[in-house]
């Protein structure tokens, strides 16, 4: 019983750390583009450092692309800590589906389309997916 308790606290966090790992990948894909797809060209500026290091410099420079990056380094941190706690064959699977849920959840949030019927129909499989397998361990 407590195995079992110790496995379902884990795997009722395994949401959480879900979130933060695949909600910040689409913002952090954005945001680590040097321009927004429909603005004209920037000149290059003369002091901007060249090569992999001065790229490096810049993204970490850039707040828009940082902050999403500790997000997500959080979720994977969240996530290596469940399996330490917790059976694989619960979290894997349950953060394995949830990555769609977020995925898609944060991508309407930043305003692409959403997909209709079909994708809410997805999302509910996925919640009661994720339900029945962590009311069964």
């Amino acid at each position: 019983t407590t195995t079992t308790t110790t496995t379902t606290a884990a795997a009722a966090s395994s949401p959480p750390g879900a979130a933060c790992c695949d909600s910040t990948s689409e913002h952090s894909f954005r945001s680590s583009a040097s321009q927004p797809p429909s603005a004209p060209p920037v000149p290059e500026i003369p002091l901007r450092p060249r090569g992999l290091l001065g790229e490096i410099t810049y993204l970490l420079s850039r707040w828009q692309y940082v902050l999403p990056f500790l997000i997500n380094q959080s979720g994977s941190l969240m996530f290596y800590l469940l399996l330490s706690q917790s059976d694989v064959s619960l979290v894997v699977p349950v953060a394995n589906s949830l990555t769609f849920l977020f995925t898609t959840l944060t991508g309407a949030a930043l305003g692409e389309p959403f997909g209709g019927i079909g994708t809410l129909l997805g999302i509910a499989c996925i919640v009661g997916g994720v339900a029945i397998t962590m009311q069964t361990e």
